[in-house]
């Protein structure tokens, strides 16, 4: 498991961790207190699904059978590709989620 992967569950965990305990022990006693906490559930969920999407492309990134299907692709192009490495890509998901992943960059020769 890649140090990405595993500081987007520790992130998850913690956002689990918060909607729990607003659960169990958030009430409400007005209008307005029911809209704040409204909108911090619609944020922490998500937030929480954010960080889903990030987990499973940080772990699909790095399986072998996505670099398998990438060869593939690139060798079935009709011109002929050149590998320039992997280079570091930053993608945002809403709520605030970031997350690195080394994506392999190509070019024709």
């Amino acid at each position: 498991m890649s140090e990405e992967y595993q500081r987007l569950q520790e992130e998850a965990t913690a956002v689990d961790c918060e909607i729990q305990e607003i659960q169990e022990s958030c009430r409400v006693g007005s209008a307005t207190e029911l809209a704040a906490l409204e909108q911090r559930l619609d944020y922490l969920t998500v937030k929480r699904a954010s960080l889903t999407k990030a987990m499973v492309l940080v772990a699909s990134v790095d399986d072998a059978a996505f670099a398998e299907k990438q060869r593939e692709f690139v060798g079935r192009l009709p011109q002929r590709y050149h590998s320039q490495g992997s280079r570091p890509k930053v993608i945002e998901f809403p709520g605030g989620v970031r997350v690195t992943v080394s994506i392999p960059y190509f070019h024709r020769q």
